[in-house]
């Protein structure tokens, strides 16, 4: 085969078509979603991003570009899926894509043990250090988040102290080879960030890439090999702040992410709910709802893209009327423009500006 320059022919692919061949998709501002093909996909969480040429599944982690596509759908080696984009092999008839059952999920116990585990034997590099204290994290801040570093080498050690908590079926992060007891720890290397649910247990983990791409994805083991499964964590919302020690008439705030929920809260002190995108909102509306908070603050992103802002701006209208008539008080957080997200306007000091959603009766306050 004569040499090829993938990227070039990566960038001449129209990404939409090829997928839109095997997934029904509509265009939502500068992406186009559907369901994704490689998992029981009942809401649609499948993303198209034909400006950076990628695709990713938010729930299962599934991820790539057109000559990934192409190799997962079609089940072929990496030359023959190069054959194929430049047209010069004809591609078989579209059958389905045939991957391992997942795996059960791991309870909340087993994963939290598990990722403890992990956390202990991994180490957190200067590098990674470094980025967190920019972040505005002091020293006792980085060690109650508990982060750690992923490498790209060397993770038959981590594996083994994680192996030692017990079984690790279903822990997301970890496959399990469907003929033998082999197994193997994934996860793009990068910064570890432990996602808690309210009681405070890991129950996830997101990693800050190193190497480029999606900035940020789930530390995941959702099948993707025929010979291999695992478990997908979804999509959990990240609970920041020592919120089981809170009372219920509390503060509460929500904002983007866990690593800016945990910004948030180290500067604030107070319960910081990170999602890890805004149309989980209402996933979201139906735990605050049962946990009935005093005041919710909802804070998210300020995007300059138009349509990435309007988008923002309707998620966070409905979460707010689900809150306010389950009558918990609701307050939108706003700053200058400038910062991007209420982590960024924290630590450039912009003054808090409120607003209320329409309905909604509450007296102006100042939080610390």
């Amino acid at each position: 085969m004569a040499t090829v320059d993938i990227q070039h022919l990566k960038t001449q692919v129209d990404l939409v078509s090829l997928i839109g061949q095997r997934v029904s998709l509509r265009q939502r501002g500068t992406r186009w979603v559907g369901r994704c093909p490689f998992h029981d996909d009942r809401h649609p969480s499948f993303d198209v991003s034909p400006r950076h040429q990628s695709w990713r599944c938010w729930a299962c982690g599934m991820r790539g570009d057109a000559l990934d596509w192409v190799r997962l759908t079609e089940n072929c080696t990496l030359v023959e899926a190069l054959r194929r984009l430049q047209g010069t092999e004809t591609p078989p008839p579209k059958r389905p894509i045939i991957l391992p059952e997942p795996d059960p999920l791991a309870s909340r116990v087993i994963r939290d043990r598990a990722y403890h585990a992990l956390i202990a034997a991994a180490s957190l590099t200067p590098e990674h250090y470094q980025a967190l204290r920019e972040r505005g994290l002091a020293d006792a801040a980085i060690h109650d988040a508990g982060y750690a570093s992923l490498p790209q080498n060397g993770r038959d050690a981590l594996l083994t102290a994680m192996q030692a908590v017990g079984d690790l079926t279903g822990v997301p992060g970890v496959s399990r080879a469907i003929n033998g007891n082999r197994w193997r720890l994934e996860g793009s290397p990068g910064l570890l960030i432990p996602v808690r649910d309210r009681q405070g247990r890991i129950q996830a983990c997101q990693i800050r890439t190193d190497n480029g791409g999606a900035r940020y994805q789930w530390l995941s083991s959702a099948p993707k090999q025929p010979r291999w499964t695992g478990r997908s964590p979804g999509t959990p919302f990240h609970v920041a702040g020592r919120t089981w020690l809170s009372g219920a008439q509390q503060w509460w705030y929500v904002t983007e992410g866990p690593l800016k929920a945990d910004v948030v809260a180290a500067y604030l002190e107070r319960p910081v709910i990170g999602i890890p995108g805004v149309g989980l909102a209402d996933k979201l509306a139906r735990a605050l709802v049962n946990w009935r908070p005093a005041t919710v603050v909802i804070a998210f992103d300020q995007d300059a893209a138009p349509d990435t802002r309007a988008r923002v701006r309707d998620a966070e209208a409905a979460l707010a009327a689900v809150l306010v008539q389950a009558g918990i008080r609701v307050l939108l957080r706003r700053w200058p423009e400038g910062p991007k997200g209420f982590d960024d306007a924290l630590m450039a000091g912009a003054p808090p500006q409120y607003d209320k959603p329409a309905g909604q009766i509450a007296s102006d306050v100042s939080c610390r």
